[in-house]
């Protein structure tokens, strides 16, 4: 009878989220990152179509050219997750494309739930705007 009241949830795996968690907060106060109320001219909305016809949205945050990053989230994240760092980095005059997933914010789906489409979007609009080729991603992926 014991047996039938125990919960077939493991919280064991959301382990890796919350450890990914727990190490965004302690980056961002090493780093002395809060969020902040950026210059609106610092960033915009742009929205690009994926090889598989997604339509993604992300913020771009302005840098000189020839840098970028591209940051993409976990399950439990947005695009929002990674401005802290975004601003961070403009203020090293680094290029930066956070990016929702489809299905997340105002993403839409493709043809197909391969969001490494997403991140090859992103790139690929990158390289559109002059940036290198030469780009680092920073994401996690679903279980």
């Amino acid at each position: 009878m014991c047996q039938e009241m125990v919960p077939k949830f493991y919280p064991y795996s959301l382990m890796p989220h919350f450890l990914f968690l727990l190490t965004l907060i302690f980056l961002s106060f090493c780093l002395g990152l809060t969020l902040s109320e950026a210059d609106v001219s610092s960033f915009q909305t742009v929205t690009f179509t994926t090889e598989d016809g997604a339509t993604i949205e992300g913020t771009f945050f302005k840098g000189k050219k020839g840098r970028a990053v591209v940051f993409a989230h976990g399950i439990v994240f947005n695009k929002e997750s990674w401005y802290p760092l975004c601003e961070r980095l403009q203020k090293e005059g680094i290029a930066s494309l956070a990016i929702d997933f489809r299905g997340y914010g105002n993403s839409k789906p493709g043809k197909s739930n391969k969001i490494y489409y997403d991140v090859l979007g992103a790139v690929d609009y990158l390289e559109e705007q002059g940036f290198q080729t030469c780009t680092r991603h920073l994401w996690s992926r679903k279980n």
